[in-house]
C-alpha cells in the first residue's frame, strides 16, 4: 500500500441529496393533492 492514497467519503452530500429527495417527493406530494382543489385557470 505504499503510495497508496485513501479518501474518506463524505457522508455530508450523500445526506444533503437524501434531504433534497425527500423535500422533492414531498413536494410534488402536496402539488397533487392540492390540484384537484385549485379551480382551472380558464374560469377566472
Amino acid at each position: 500500500m505504499a503510495g497508496e492514497t485513501r479518501r474518506a467519503l463524505d457522508s455530508t452530500i450523500l445526506d444533503d441529496a437524501v434531504a433534497v429527495r425527500d423535500t422533492v417527493t414531498q413536494l410534488s406530494a402536496q402539488i397533487r393533492r392540492v390540484g384537484p382543489v385549485v379551480p382551472d385557470d380558464r374560469a377566472l
